[in-house]
């Protein structure tokens, strides 16, 4: 499933702009 994420975020510029975001929200949560 990640590496299948990850495959789609490289092909998708705006995918990997909405991935980072979710880390940086996830982590500032706390989760």
């Amino acid at each position: 499933m990640m590496a299948d994420e990850a495959r789609r975020i490289r092909q998708d510029p705006a995918a990997r702009g909405i991935e980072i975001k979710k880390r940086v929200f996830g982590a500032r949560s706390g989760n």
